[in-house]
């Protein structure tokens, strides 16, 4: 059989003339220029069935990376299919995002950089409550008023800079030598402080991951070395979405002239202002010379009136890759125009259109409604849920960011990291034990002052007589006590879930504060409250035990972090409409989208307008690029004379730009 007869299979995938170049492409760097439904995840994994079935590669030698773990579960999926590479074939490939990579890489050599290799991954709204307590703490009494003159919260700027430099592979130092902010001076102060506390805290958060891997392959020859002798297949998608430090890894781990495959779409890069560097794809050849170029250009999810409007559109933008883009299906599709008085007569039609097309046979899962920022969604929302039609709002919190699975996962952090201040400041006051934030003060300074681990820190100063309430004195080394214990079990090798079970259930824990609620409480939302509670805790458990199914290897620090890294929960099987906004709304299709707020100054944004910077424009014109190409057949875009008791700046210049203004 040879090597191109799978994928001509019946029912499989039969590649055109140009995803086939890209399959059957051989040694050397390529980029695949992908245009949205065009079928890039196939011919990627199509691809990396190729590699290994000829020889070329075996599934070890290969990194395939992606920017969520629904994509790299997906293509694992498909990968595992007996028709492609099977489950032994998968097992042997590394398929992840690039956070998972780093973190794979800095655990393996985090003494380098101070940490164990138990150490905790903060998330932002973590790394936030670091950068709070700093503030508070600040002699500046100014502090606070100068970072907030710049239209954010003083943590939210704070960390929208930090992340920005960090992504940029700026220091603290080269930060506040290059920007011209206002307040660099004091934004550099507070990284420095915050990179000093994460420190201490035996903590990276997720930028970190990138940049310490970035200062590990640029300063290690050996490490480098290893990795691209590991690694010599190199796949990376969505590669228009990289920031500088993802790019430089790419780099990096190719090496000059390396064997990597690149696919992107730089007319739909949406994330400019979180990092992601267009030029990184445009100026693919500046980082590799002599690298071959493959154009997607036909389109399998949208019929050609979407399709063609959409390339009206995006052919306005000047900074692009040209591509010729037409619609596989042919003619077929609808796409609306109306125009309402207000938000709440525009939520009222779309619910009714809605109603209908779930009435015609559409399922409310091939449904998606879409605005460019979450606030034009809120009218909508509440039309749907008095109209009984089920919906999902992507981007709500998912089961890691609830409040009580983050209080049980705190205890889990600090079994496996018992330098995390903030794990255990959380964990001592969910639920609270007459422990307050100075006790808390107070066991991390002695710890740090002694070198001792929290958890012996606590039994440490309930001893030295410094508290005076003999209850907090009390509280602090039973927790101590618990901990200790569950530290002991997981040493001996006693299965991750019982041990996790048995943090969820320790005397004064979680478990029975929320059941002594349910027993004290009548019928009320607090009760209520208390029941979904434990139902998410029972789900925290019952993850553990699958993750210790799946992982033989199974450690608390593993699962502890493999939850860090989780993300896209809410995009996993749905039979409800979907509600988003345009950059939750990346990756998905839907037989019907509607396209709220399609006014001027809201869709593009006002910014974007008044900037002086073409490309923010640019940027704003792929967004709705985005929205308008998730739609397969029916596509209403909708505007308002009046939104929030203002009139309306008019329609959007998109809707000319695409041919649909009505």
């Amino acid at each position: 059989m040879s090597v191109a007869e799978p994928l001509h299979r019946p029912g499989q995938f039969a590649p055109t003339p140009e995803q086939r170049q890209v399959v059957m492409h051989g040694r050397g760097p390529l980029l695949v220029n992908a245009g949205p439904g065009s079928g890039k995840t196939s011919t990627l994994t199509s691809r990396i069935a190729r590699l290994v079935k000829d020889g070329t590669a075996r599934p070890s030698e290969i990194l395939a990376m992606t920017f969520t773990n629904r994509a790299a579960l997906e293509m694992r999926r498909r990968l595992a299919d007996p028709r492609m590479l099977g489950r032994e074939g998968v097992a042997g490939l590394t398929v992840g995002t690039f956070h998972s990579m780093c973190a794979q890489v800095v655990r393996q050599y985090a003494a380098m950089f101070g940490r164990t290799s138990a150490f905790t991954i903060y998330d932002p709204e973590t790394v936030g409550r670091v950068v709070e307590q700093l503030l508070a703490r600040s002699e500046r009494a100014d502090l606070r008023d100068e970072l907030e003159a710049h239209g954010r919260g003083a943590v939210g700027e704070v960390l929208r800079v930090m992340s920005l430099g960090k992504n940029r592979l700026l220091s603290p130092e080269s930060y506040a030598e290059r920007s011209r902010h206002p307040a660099r001076e004091a934004i550099a102060m507070l990284w420095r402080e915050t990179n000093a506390e994460l420190a201490a805290s035996n903590a990276l958060d997720f930028d970190d991951l990138l940049v310490f891997t970035y200062s590990l392959l640029r300063a290690n020859e050996f490490v480098l070395r290893h990795l691209r002798h590991r690694w010599p297949w190199l796949l990376v998608d969505e590669h228009q979405d990289c920031n500088l430090a993802q790019i430089w890894l790419v780099c990096l781990l190719a090496g000059p002239g390396g064997n990597v495959t690149a696919v992107a779409d730089d007319d739909q890069s949406i994330y400019r202002w979180r990092g992601a560097e267009l030029d990184g794809t445009l100026r693919f050849g500046n980082w590799f010379p002599d690298y071959q170029a493959v154009v997607l250009g036909r389109n399998f999810r949208s019929h050609s009136e979407i399709v063609n409007s959409a390339r009206t559109l995006i052919e306005h933008n000047q900074q692009r890759v040209p591509k010729a883009l037409v619609s596989d299906k042919g003619a077929g599709a609808t796409i609306e125009t109306p125009t309402f008085a207000n938000e709440h007569a525009e939520a009222k039609w779309v619910r009714g259109r809605i109603q209908e097309a779930m009435a015609a046979g559409v399922p409310s899962g091939q449904i998606a409604i879409i605005a460019r920022s979450g606030y034009l969604t809120k009218t909508m929302r509440r039309e749907l849920t008095e109209a009984g039609i089920p919906h999902r709002v992507l981007g709500d919190l998912g089961f890691y960011e609830r409040a009580v699975v983050r209080d049980g996962l705190a205890y889990l952090e600090l079994l496996a990291n018992p330098r995390d201040a903030r794990a255990l400041q959380r964990a001592l006051q969910a639920p609270r034990r007459g422990v307050g934030d100075a006790t808390v003060e107070q066991v991390v300074a002695i710890a740090r002052e002694r070198d001792l681990d929290l958890i012996e820190a606590c039994r440490t100063l309930a001893g030295d007589g410094v508290v005076r309430r003999r209850d907090t004195r009390a509280a602090l080394v039973r927790f101590a006590d618990e901990l200790d214990r569950l530290r002991l079990d997981a040493a001996a090798g006693k299965p991750i879930d019982d041990v996790v079970k048995e943090a969820l259930i320790i005397p004064g824990g979680l478990v029975e504060h929320h059941t002594a609620s349910v027993r004290g409480e009548k019928r009320s939302a607090r009760r209520t409250d208390a029941e979904e509670a434990l139902a998410d805790l029972k789900s925290l458990y019952e993850a553990a035990r699958s993750y210790r199914v799946a992982d033989t290897d199974a450690t608390v620090a593993g699962f502890v972090q493999g939850v860090m890294l989780e993300e896209d929960r809410d995009l996993d099987g749905n039979d409800r409409v979907d509600v988003s906004s345009v950059h939750r709304a990346k990756g998905m299709e839907a037989q019907l989208v509607v396209v709220l707020g399609c006014e001027e100054r809201v869709t593009p944004l006002w910014r974007s307008i008044e900037s002086h910077d073409p490309a923010d424009l640019e940027e704003e014109r792929r967004v709705f690029y985005v929205a308008f190409t998730r739609a397969m057949r029916h596509l209403i875009l909708t505007r308002v004379n009046e939104r929030g008791g203002r009139a309306s700046a008019g329609p959007s210049r998109f809707l000319v730009e695409a041919g649909v203004a009505g």
